[in-house]
């Protein structure tokens, strides 16, 4: 029995061919520096950030960039 005209219409869509994937190059992990500068005179900070980076992995090196500022800078601001 033939389908009719809107049950064709309901009927999964397949592709006549699969598309093939291109292959999976390695992309090396491109890095920016940014800089955070501070208002209260506290030197600049530079950190890498890489494509891959989340912001919690960005949190986390600028809180370690910040304590290897000496201390006394901190104090003097």
């Amino acid at each position: 029995m033939p389908l009719s005209e809107k049950a064709k219409g309901k009927q999964r869509a397949v592709d006549p061919q699969p598309i093939p994937e291109p292959p999976v190059t390695h992309i090396p992990d491109q890095t920016r520096d940014l800089v955070i500068r501070f208002s209260e005179g506290v030197p600049d900070l530079v950190v890498s950030v890489g494509q891959r980076d989340a912001v919690r992995d960005v949190k986390e090196k600028v809180s370690m960039a910040y304590l290897s500022v000496p201390r006394r800078i901190l104090i003097e601001t």
